[in-house]
């Protein structure tokens, strides 16, 4: 029987079928070999053999890990999509929607009874129906006996409802009466902190809030009386624009824009973004004689 060539460490290959965990019988076979080959590379080998994934086997799970990620990519997407329509379910607008503010279009005459002694100002809040239609007014700053005045007469006034991506929707609008003392010289007007009322429609708009405003001043040389009603734009930067008279009093007019214009007004937004947005600013004027 020829001599074993031991020259060198003898390494043992195992393959699936001499598995260490294979018949004992298969590995008697090589008496000489195991003996001869050191501890750690057998026990390398036997980690390898264990562990080791075929080539092919490799790919294909490649393979099938692409196409899940592949498959997640449109999954998310979708997904996506329906958080951000359930959000504008939730809130009745979504942040790319466009809306137009509501409008005055005819205003009456307010009286300021002669036993009044009051000045000052009263904000109120009007809420619109999609028609147009003053549905209630809350009080957001009050002066007994005044008050309910103007929310009588507000209720009969003319409106055009606000606008959602182009459709009437309801909405609402800010009104500012200034009972103007019957003196001639400017007086300046302390801004109460207002009631809190249900926020405004749609959900997502923030009305226009005044800040600092002013009586008029009284012309030296009239002796007229009566409500100036004003439309007033207030645009993104603050800014007082275009006061137009929805109610005008000749020799009166002139002097309740020059006070409106002095007011300092933050502007209204919608979804968080700045937009202009009207406002409606009556003077109440009373004789100097009274």
């Amino acid at each position: 029987m020829p001599a074993l060539r031991t020259e060198g460490p003898a390494l043992l290959t195992f393959s699936r079928a001499t598995h260490p965990r294979a018949k004992l019988s298969s590995l008697n076979s090589f008496p000489l070999a195991l003996s001869s080959a050191p501890k750690e590379a057998l026990d390398d080998e036997r980690i390898r053999s264990s562990f080791s994934t075929p080539p092919d086997e490799v790919q294909m799970i490649a393979e099938k890990v692409n196409h899940t990620r592949q498959n997640l990519k449109p999954m998310l997407a979708v997904l996506l999509l329906l958080c951000l329509a359930f959000a504008a379910t939730r809130t009745g607008v979504s942040g790319g929607s466009h809306f137009v503010p509501p409008d005055i279009t005819a205003a009456s005459e307010i009286p300021y009874p002669i036993e009044n002694v009051s000045s000052g100002l009263v904000s109120v809040s009007v809420n619109l129906t999609a028609a147009g239609k003053v549905q209630d007014v809350q009080v957001v700053r009050d002066i007994p006996g005044l008050t309910s005045i103007v929310t009588s007469i507000v209720n009969t006034w003319t409106f055009v409802p606000g606008k959602l991506d182009g459709k009437p929707v309801p909405s609402t609008i800010n009104v500012q009466v200034v009972f103007n003392p019957g003196v001639p010289q400017n007086q300046q007007l302390k801004v109460q902190p207002g009631n809190l009322v249900t926020p405004p429609n749609p959900p997502g708009y923030i009305t226009p809030e005044i800040a600092a405003v002013s009586y008029a001043v009284y012309p030296p040389n009239s002796v007229a009386t009566g409500a100036v009603v004003l439309d007033v734009s207030i645009n993104k930067y603050s800014e007082v624009k275009k006061p137009t008279p929805i109610r005008p009093v000749p020799s009166l007019t002139s002097a309740a824009i020059a006070a409106v214009k002095t007011w300092t007004v933050n502007p209204g937004t919608f979804n968080e973004k700045k937009l202009d947005a009207k406002m409606v600013v009556a003077f109440v004027f009373r004789s100097p004689t009274r």
